[in-house]
C-alpha cells in the first residue's frame, strides 16, 4: 500500500453507488488514488447498498465493486482502534460504530476522513474531515 491520502467512510461510497449529491466529488478523491477503507466500513456498505437497492446490489457484488475502485481494505481490529472508535463515539453521539471506526482509522493513519455525513464535523478534534457535500 502506498501512503494513504484519505480514509473513506461508508457514506462517501454510498453516495457514488446511489448517485447522490456529492458523488462526483467523492469519485474524484477516490480516482486520485491512495484511499483506504476499513473492513468494518465495507461490511456496513455490504448491508447498506442491498437494503437501499436490492435489485442492483448484493454483498458479493458490493465487495467486488469496492475492490474495483482500487481502495485498500484495511483489516483487523486492534485494541487501539477499538478503544479509539469507542472514545470517538462517546464524544460524538451522532456517529455509529462504522463512523467511529472510519474516524479512528484516519486518526491512526494520520490522514483526513472522506465522508458525506455532516455529523463527522464534530470529530474534527481527532482528524481533518473532508465533506463531499
Amino acid at each position: 500500500m502506498t501512503t494513504p491520502k484519505f480514509v473513506v467512510d461508508t457514506s462517501a461510497l454510498a453516495a457514488i453507488a446511489l448517485d447522490e449529491l456529492g458523488a462526483t466529488r467523492a469519485q474524484t478523491y477516490i480516482e486520485d488514488g491512495a484511499c483506504v477503507i476499513h473492513e468494518v466500513n465495507v461490511s456496513e456498505l455490504c448491508f447498506t447498498l442491498p437494503r437501499k437497492r436490492p435489485t442492483e446490489f448484493d454483498p458479493v457484488f458490493t465487495r467486488a465493486w469496492v475492490k474495483h475502485l482500487g481502495l485498500y481494505v484495511m483489516s483487523g481490529f486492534s485494541d487501539n482502534l477499538g478503544y479509539l472508535a469507542a472514545d470517538i463515539r462517546l464524544q460524538n453521539h451522532a456517529l455509529n460504530l462504522g463512523d467511529g471506526v472510519a474516524v479512528a482509522t484516519a486518526y491512526l493513519l494520520n490522514v483526513p476522513v472522506l465522508t458525506a455525513e455532516k455529523a463527522f464535523a464534530k470529530s474534527s478534534m481527532f482528524v481533518k474531515v473532508e465533506l463531499i457535500r
